[in-house]
């Protein structure tokens, strides 16, 4: 089933219908709520240093708007972390990507 959340916001990112539909059912068929609005899991989003922007859903792209952002698990979002590219943090002065729980931001009125 495609999240048309998902859809549209690929849509927006200039992807073709057939790859925008293809990202959002990959998206679905987590088993996660992409939108955040099911609070049953604690889900994470993931900032990027290199981009100054937040993950985009399915890891697809960035986004200065949080409410854009994708929705991670705790083990997908420290997974993608340990991956970013090595050397980056020195360029930057910090991590290249960090993983940040949405529900941390919300406490903090973010």
């Amino acid at each position: 089933m495609t999240d048309e959340r998902i859809y549209k916001f690929a849509l927006k990112r200039g992807l073709t219908e057939e790859e925008a539909r293809e990202v959002a059912d990959r998206v679905a068929d987590t088993g996660f709520d992409p939108t955040g609005i099911k609070d049953v899991w604690s889900p994470y989003l993931i900032w990027s240093h290199e981009h100054g922007a937040w993950w985009g859903p399915g890891g697809f792209g960035y986004t200065s708007n949080m409410d854009e952002a994708g929705r991670y698990s705790r083990e997908e979002a420290i997974r993608i972390c340990r991956k970013a590219i090595p050397g980056t943090a020195a360029e930057l002065g910090a991590l290249p990507e960090l993983p940040v729980r949405l529900a941390d931001l919300k406490e903090m009125g973010i």
